[in-house]
């Protein structure tokens, strides 16, 4: 998975996902009128991804790379669709997913950091692509609400995004040639 061969496409899913998940924070803090809930996202980020800086994408590119390591966390692992699968995986995915969501959330934010930080991005309260600053290059409990919710659509999107790519996720005790 994390070597997986069509990595761009994965990626890109992921990136895809994160503009919906804006979108319909956007649209849930109009109709709440409540402009806190709309996350606030960068404009060098609000473009497909055919069209972003190269930094940007190898970021989508370590989020994709992550899910297998969150999913060890709730004692999930990820395993190749074969042909005979059907979508019975996604359910019970989703509710450990709903029962673990800040766990993961925290997990996402976490590795998120560190993918950053290792890419040279440090801390600043404004965000400047050009010096890799970024505000939320923080503690998860320093998070606004609206940014944690990222990191929770986030886990969320993980099963549609494992499909997209191929995969799904079972309980560790039910892994093919593992036992049951």
């Amino acid at each position: 998975f994390k070597c997986h061969p069509d990595l761009e496409s994965l990626a890109a899913a992921v990136h895809y996902k994160f503009l919906e998940g804006a979108e319909k924070s956007r649209l849930a803090a109009e109709e709440a009128a409540n402009p806190s809930l709309a996350w606030v996202i960068h404009p060098a980020i609000m473009r497909s991804y055919e069209e972003l800086d190269p930094d940007s994408k190898a970021s989508n590119r370590a989020a994709a790379r992550r899910i297998p390591d969150h999913l060890a966390l709730i004692g999930y692992v990820v395993e190749s669709l074969t042909p005979e699968d059907d979508d019975r995986w996604i359910e019970p995915l989703k509710g450990a997913i709903e029962r673990h969501l800040d766990r993961l959330a925290i997990a996402e934010h976490l590795g998120w950091c560190s993918e950053r930080k290792a890419s040279g991005w440090t801390f600043a309260p404004d965000r400047d692509n050009d010096l890799k600053w970024h505000p939320l290059l923080v503690k998860w409990v320093e998070l606004a609400t609206s940014d944690r919710n990222k990191d929770r659509e986030f886990a969320r999107a993980i099963p549609e995004l494992l499909k997209t790519a191929g995969f799904k996720a079972v309980p560790i005790g039910s892994r093919r040639g593992k036992g049951a």
